[in-house]
């Protein structure tokens, strides 16, 4: 049987690309008709609608099949795409009419409404902090209101309401603009100067049966969650409730399949918090540029997609951490100024990899889950994103989070190793590291020089790593203190005329801090043939014997 590409390829004819493009256009409406591709498929064969009339009707059947399908995974792609943009645009704020006739104010209506920031002249209104001008746009976008006054000469004169209220004595005036949720308008930055507030707290009224309209969310949450679901209910509450109060830890979670839904968790979460979330967010594109400003007056920060596991990720990881534990967080704009914000902002990460990022055993900032369940039937999907633009379904999730009980949450608890976090930990570890690990076990004293450990990591890899180079004298380092090899206090010690770095594998309190001559007693306190034995075995100490003399019996 040919395939569908040698199919299409021996057509000389132009009817067989225009039946093509007549099935594609079909099975595109039918998907976004939400009609199933397999309906679809039996739709076109009852109307024998043929996709190549030379073909028989089997070979005919998949022709059509491959094509529908290709069709319907473009619109989902496509789908999933405009969901992603909207969120985007939900979560900062985008989302929202604007005014399409100029607002006018009078002098006192200025004075009393605006706030002057001398870092950056910039302004804010006081009744909706969370939009913030430079003030030649203040100036234009309140161009139509003037003042009329009497210049010094006598004569009458008019300004903009903008350009009379920032010569005005009564304007109010701050030193900068910060974040802080939960805290009043004005308040004080991270530096100590005085801050206009960027945050605006939410009112949150009771809607008839929230309980009822809320268990839609709160059942689809227990499913993708599943033992931990009542935690990440808790933590979600913990951001409605104290949104000033960062917890230690955020989410990973990771499904192998596709579509299961939580997309629209994150739809839910940025219609919950409005302006403050950053929605399909680079995190990787981030680290790597610096750039920042979408989590700027951010509570909750969502990865669609994360896969940094792997030899080459751990030059995000101290990043990452600093990103996400940091008491106050430096803005920096790819245009316009920076700026320091108390960092407010949860994490919640999607992934379809079990090693979706470089984490050890040491970890406290994720707890993670994995879905191993199917998506459910797609009338469940269309029952979900039917309500996700209804306010008052909107409403309430947030009054039932608002309202939930959460005196026995942690937010400073450290995360459990559950079985996902155990598969994301071995997935993380690079060669460097598992032999690290190996030649640790190995060695039958507490300390060792670090010239020892890498020759030993060099001859453990006998033809060499996988990758098809040694690893550098940076990456080594990494790694011992990924696998908790610490330095000991002693720079250098002396050892047979040459100066050696004692590195502590176990007893981290007994050997840190002690002395030269006890630390190069105790390596040579075994002796170099059992130090052979244990690493290589009793059959290979004579083969190896060369090698471990030329380490100076280190």
């Amino acid at each position: 049987m040919k395939t569908i590409e040698d199919q299409v390829a021996s057509q000389d004819s132009g009817a067989m690309q225009l039946r093509h493009k007549e099935m594609q256009d079909f099975a595109r409406q039918n998907a976004l008709d939400g009609i199933t591709e397999e309906n679809t498929v039996h739709l076109i064969r009852a109307a024998s609608f043929r996709v190549d009339s030379s073909a028989d009707w089997e070979d005919d059947k998949l022709i059509a099949t491959a094509i529908v399908s290709e069709a319907f995974r473009e619109v989902k792609k496509e789908r999933r795409a405009a969901q992603r943009e909207a969120s985007r645009a939900i979560g900062e704020g985008r989302d929202s009419p604007t005014l399409l006739i100029a607002e006018q104010i009078n002098l006192p209506e200025a004075v009393e409404r605006f706030v002057f920031v001398t870092d950056g002249k910039i302004v804010v209104d006081s009744q909706n902090s969370t939009y913030a001008m430079a003030f030649h746009e203040f100036d234009a976008r309140y161009a139509a209101s003037k003042h009329p006054y009497i210049d010094g000469e006598g004569k009458p004169r008019i300004k903009t309401v903008g350009a009379v209220w920032l010569e005005s004595p009564n304007r109010m005036t701050v030193d900068t603009i910060t974040f802080k949720p939960g805290a009043a308008i004005q308040t004080a930055a991270p530096s100590g100067k005085v801050a206009i507030n960027t945050w605006w707290p939410r009112e949150r009224e009771m809607p008839k049966n929230y309980e009822a309209q809320a268990a839609l969310f709160v059942s689809h949450v227990r499913w993708l969650f599943g033992e931990y679901s009542d935690v990440f209910l808790d933590w979600l509450a913990h951001i409605e409730q104290k949104p000033g109060e960062l917890p230690h830890f955020g989410w990973i979670h990771i499904a192998r399949a596709h579509g299961i839904g939580r997309n629209w968790v994150a739809s839910v979460l940025v219609r919950l918090w409005r302006g403050n979330v950053a929605a399909s967010f680079d995190l990787i594109g981030t680290l790597n540029s610096g750039f920042n400003d979408r989590l700027g007056r951010c509570l909750l920060a969502i990865v669609d997609e994360i896969h940094e596991g792997g030899d080459l990720s751990w030059k995000h990881a101290n990043v990452l951490r600093q990103l996400i534990t940091a008491e106050y967080r430096n803005i920096n704009p790819k245009y316009g100024r920076q700026r320091v914000e108390f960092n407010c902002t949860r994490w919640v990460l999607f992934s379809n990899h079990a090693g979706a990022l470089p984490l050890d055993e040491k970890d406290r900032r994720f707890w993670i889950v994995e879905c191993k369940e199917a998506p459910k039937p797609a009338a469940y999907y269309a029952e979900l994103y039917a309500q996700i633009n209804q306010p008052e379904f909107i409403q309430s999730i947030g009054y039932f989070l608002k309202r939930r009980d959460i005196s026995n949450f942690q937010p400073g608890q450290r995360p459990p190793m559950t079985g996902a976090k155990a598969a994301l930990v071995a997935l993380s570890k690079s060669e460097v590291d598992l032999l690290a690990e190996d030649i640790a076990a190995r060695w039958p004293v507490d300390v060792i020089y670090f010239d020892t450990f890498e020759s030993l990591l060099s001859d453990s890899t006998n033809s060499g790593f996988r990758s098809g180079r040694q690893p550098s004298h940076k990456a080594i380092i990494y790694a011992l203190d990924r696998v908790g090899i610490r330095r000991a206090s002693r720079a250098q010690i002396r050892v047979d005329g040459g100066r050696q770095i004692p590195y502590v594998i176990r007893n981290h309190d007994r050997w840190i801090e002690a002395g030269p001559e006890a630390l190069r007693f105790h390596i040579a306190s075994v002796s170099e043939e059992a130090k052979q034995a244990a690493l290589w075995g009793e059959e290979l100490s004579d083969i190896n014997s060369s090698k471990f003399a030329n380490l100076g019996g280190r």
